[in-house]
């Protein structure tokens, strides 16, 4: 259930804020169990794919290091 809601999240970022180029997620994996998380790490993945397609920055805030594989910079605080 939490996949597809992201997905549907996704795909209404991507339908209503095309035009802005710019997805920020705050702790998109907060509520989420261990499987889950790996589950959404794929999620990003793919994601990440098709915002270099659509020439779109994604900014994600996250605790876990799972997500360290997705993105092309890491800035740590």
């Amino acid at each position: 259930k939490t996949c597809l809601a992201l997905a549907f999240r996704f795909a209404a970022m991507e339908s209503f804020s095309s035009s802005a180029g710019l997805l920020t997620l705050d702790e998109p994996s907060a509520a989420l169990n261990s499987e889950t998380t790996e589950e959404l790490v794929s999620v990003m993945e793919s994601l990440r794919e098709m915002a270099k397609d659509l020439n779109m920055q994604i900014i994600c805030i996250t605790h876990h290091k799972e997500f360290l594989g997705c993105f092309d910079q890491l800035i740590e605080f």
